[in-house]
């Protein structure tokens, strides 16, 4: 766990070390991981650990830290309009410097990726856009990119639209949708070199489907050049 200030809570967080960690004074490149709606920062670690251990010890990737983050409920990684939950500021703000003091990091941009599936794709974009001075890469798995008509309209979380986003547009489009800051942002994103990748197929059909926002994002990107 980590104290947040900002939350006046423990929050937790579990990370893998790569094998040798413990044996050496070397530093690691960091990746940043998002769970999907309904989950916590126990979400993805276990899909992970086989692979992140064969794969190192193989020689087939270099060995890297990696954090489950945990995303404070359906937040979409977002702050709350009334300011009662403060996840993206918490990760930013909080999350990144305590693992960077606490874990022999590579604490630099270059050094530092961030990915997500579906809620956790949304934020993995939304973080790496709006704070692209804190990344390198950003990775997504059947990311949940949807509208705010569609967001305001699901049945998973009927209390993300109040609870997160205070029922206003203007709050999702211009604070946590990521289009925005991709497109804001354009010019710093292209300057530093941030690469992008995302992985999604047509048969998730869950809140929209979101492979057609997948693709938006795509042609999106690609007209930004």
């Amino acid at each position: 766990t980590y104290h947040s200030t900002l939350m006046n809570t423990d929050i937790g967080y579990v990370i893998y070390l790569p094998p040798n960690y413990n044996n050496s004074t070397d530093r690691y490149p960091v990746v940043y991981s998002l769970h999907g709606m309904g989950g916590n920062e126990n979400g993805n670690c276990n899909n992970y650990s086989g692979v992140m251990q064969s794969g190192i010890t193989n020689n087939e990737f270099p060995p890297v830290i990696v954090v489950f983050v945990n995303g404070r409920g359906n937040t979409f990684y977002s702050d709350s309009k009334d300011g009662s939950v403060k996840c993206e500021s918490t990760i930013i703000h909080e999350l990144i410097p305590h693992i960077d003091t606490t874990y022999r990091t590579k604490a630099d941009r270059t050094n530092r990726a961030i990915e997500g599936m579906s809620m956790g794709g949304f934020g993995a974009l939304m973080l790496g856009f709006k704070y692209p001075e804190l990344f390198t890469s950003i990775g997504t798995y059947d990311a949940a990119l949807v509208t705010w008509d569609t967001l305001s309209q699901q049945t998973f979380d009927r209390n993300i639209p109040s609870q997160i986003f205070g029922n206003d547009r203007n709050y999702f489009m211009e604070n946590s949708y990521p289009f925005t800051f991709a497109r804001k942002n354009v010019e710093t994103i292209k300057s530093l070199g941030i690469k992008v990748i995302m992985t999604t197929g047509d048969n998730d059909v869950q809140m929209g489907p979101l492979y057609n926002y997948n693709l938006a994002m795509r042609d999106t990107l690609n007209k930004l050049g």
